[in-house]
């Protein structure tokens, strides 16, 4: 148990039902990424796409998710969007060559150098800060 002295007010304030909604409704999100993922996979061997541009979506998707929520305001800007669409065919790149010819721990240095290269040319070319909430 966690002593109350260190609960933040907002764990002091949320009932319990809530807490089990909410690992729920998480859990219940997982289930259904996993079997989107799935679903997406068969459909590609039923038409014989290639697996790889399943994952790519998804990790476009997942770009999305990470790093353009963020930057929410800024969706209205039509070179903004051009900018992001550049980042994620970027980042789906990088993200084949890894997968292909880079041993798994090399990975996080690579990504994680890519969105600071992400983030530094949102700021020097559009003044774009992610947002703060």
């Amino acid at each position: 148990m966690v002593p109350a002295e260190s609960m933040s007010n907002l764990e002091k304030q949320r009932p319990l039902n809530n807490n089990i909604l909410d690992k729920a409704l998480l859990l219940t999100l997982a289930l259904l990424t996993c079997a989107l993922l799935i679903v997406g996979l068969w459909l590609a061997d039923r038409h014989q796409v290639n697996s790889i541009w399943i994952l790519l979506v998804w990790n476009s998707i997942g770009l999305i998710a990470a790093v353009g929520w963020g930057f929410r305001k800024h969706w209205k800007k039509p070179s903004f969007i051009l900018f992001f669409l550049a980042w994620m065919a970027g980042h789906a790149v990088l993200i084949t060559f890894l997968m292909g010819w880079v041993s798994l721990p090399y990975w996080l240095l690579a990504i994680g150098v890519e969105f600071f290269i992400g983030y530094l040319v949102a700021n020097l070319f559009f003044g774009f800060r992610p947002d703060s909430k």
